[in-house]
């Protein structure tokens, strides 16, 4: 709220008496600076404090979680690119060794699984996709070298 109004500010000062400014004003309450919180007021600010902590404390432990799969990928697989490419298309819930299990399980357990429930078939079809898509990005045959390129 406070960079609309420094543009404001800015566009006035640069402008010439004649001209007005680009920018229209932002209109400020009277008494904003002389209100007190209320009970009410200071409450919900604690309460945003509360959910800013936990927010950032899960984001931490998203990350960390995160690099766990990126790096238990990366000494097992070798190729930073591709274990990159798995952390972020991977369902976030998904761990390394689900991931393996899903990749060498046999087309029947994999058929078992989609059908025991939604949430099951849909983190096996996720899985899936996660690693076909990083297999292409990373893996994909180069084109023929022509006559030339050789």
């Amino acid at each position: 709220m406070r960079l609309p109004a420094l543009g404001v500010l800015l566009a006035a000062s640069i402008a010439t008496p004649a001209e007005p400014p680009t920018t229209p004003r932002v209109p400020r309450k009277a008494n904003a600076a002389k209100q007190t919180p209320t009970a009410e007021d200071i409450e919900e600010m604690r309460e945003l404090q509360s959910i800013l902590a936990k927010t950032s404390e899960l984001e931490g432990k998203l990350k960390a979680f995160g690099d766990d799969f990126f790096y238990e990928c990366l000494k097992t697989v070798g190729h930073p690119a591709f274990c990159r490419c798995l952390r972020e298309r991977r369902p976030w819930s998904a761990t390394f060794p689900q991931y393996v299990s899903v990749m060498v399980a046999a087309p029947d357990e994999i058929k078992k699984a989609k059908a025991s429930s939604d949430e099951s078939r849909e983190f096996v079809t996720r899985v899936q996709y996660a690693r076909e898509e990083c297999v292409s990005a990373h893996f994909a045959p180069s084109p023929p070298a022509t006559e030339r390129e050789r």
